[in-house]
C-alpha cells in the first residue's frame, strides 16, 4: 500500500489536499474502555466494540493559492472555523467519514514574513475518527 504525503479534509463542501510533516504526524488507535478499580483491590475492565482513530500532527499550507484539489493556510482556516463532522482521508489513502478535527489550532511560520506568498504555515491538529 502506498503512502501519500498528504491527507485530504472534506468539510461537506469542499475537498483540499494538504501537506504533512512526515516527523511530526503520529497515528494513535485506541479501543475505548472504561476501567474501575473495586473495593477488593482488583482491577475490573471493560473494552468496547469501537476502535478510536486519532492523529496528531502538523499540517502544511502554503500561503499562494496551489493547483486545483490543494489548499492553503486561507482554505483550511475557512475548513476549520466551520467545525462540522469531517471526511478525513489519511496518509495511506483510507477514509473515515465520522470524524472531528480538534483545535486548538497552533500555527507557526517558516519564514519572517507570514504573509509572504513564498511561505508555508504549519498548523497542528488532532483528528479523530470511529469505524
Amino acid at each position: 500500500m502506498a503512502i501519500n504525503n498528504y491527507i485530504s479534509i472534506n468539510d461537506g463542501s469542499n475537498t483540499y489536499k494538504y501537506k504533512t510533516t512526515s516527523r511530526s504526524w503520529k497515528y494513535q488507535p485506541e479501543q475505548p474502555s472504561s476501567m474501575r478499580l473495586r473495593l477488593d483491590g482488583n482491577i475490573d475492565i471493560t473494552y468496547g466494540p469501537a476502535l478510536v482513530h486519532s492523529w496528531e500532527g502538523e499540517i502544511i499550507a502554503p500561503v499562494a493559492t496551489q493547483p486545483a484539489g490543494w489548499g492553503t493556510v486561507a482554505t483550511l482556516r475557512t475548513q476549520l472555523a466551520k467545525k462540522v463532522v469531517f471526511q478525513f482521508t489519511d496518509h495511506y489513502g483510507a477514509t473515515f467519514t465520522d470524524t472531528a478535527i480538534e483545535g486548538p489550532f497552533r500555527e507557526d511560520s517558516i519564514q519572517p514574513d507570514w504573509a509572504s506568498n513564498e511561505n508555508e504555515i504549519l498548523v497542528k491538529i488532532r483528528v479523530t475518527a470511529t469505524t
